[in-house]
């Protein structure tokens, strides 16, 4: 059976640092201790900052809507504007500067 919904209808939670809110699609629980196993969601960017970072979890990333997103990681800006996706490893301090608000998918 398929089952719809509106972004609109997902519970939203804030950024720690404030910097956007993620809308949780589906997440899969991890181990005690952990964030989760595996995790879909869509996270609107209202500033610049540091993505979260979730112990020994790798993130998916793709634009859904905005003018782009500078990725910054290990120093190296990464413009994230035409091209469809891009996956950064744990171990990778990425920080993001929106060009303006953005809505990104994160797996």
């Amino acid at each position: 059976m398929i089952q719809t919904w509106s972004v609109g209808s997902l519970p939203v939670t804030r950024w720690r640092n404030g910097g956007g809110e993620t809308r949780e699609i589906i997440a899969i629980a991890g181990p005690e201790g952990s964030d989760f196993l595996w995790r879909a969601s869509i996270a609107t960017l209202d500033k610049d900052g540091p993505f979260s970072r979730f112990s020994g979890i790798d993130r998916v990333i793709t634009l859904l809507e905005g003018a782009g997103v500078i990725l910054t990681v290990d120093g190296e800006n990464i413009p994230r504007r035409y091209i469809p996706h891009w996956l950064f490893p744990v171990t990778a301090p990425v920080l993001h500067v929106s060009q303006a608000r953005a809505r990104i998918l994160i797996l």
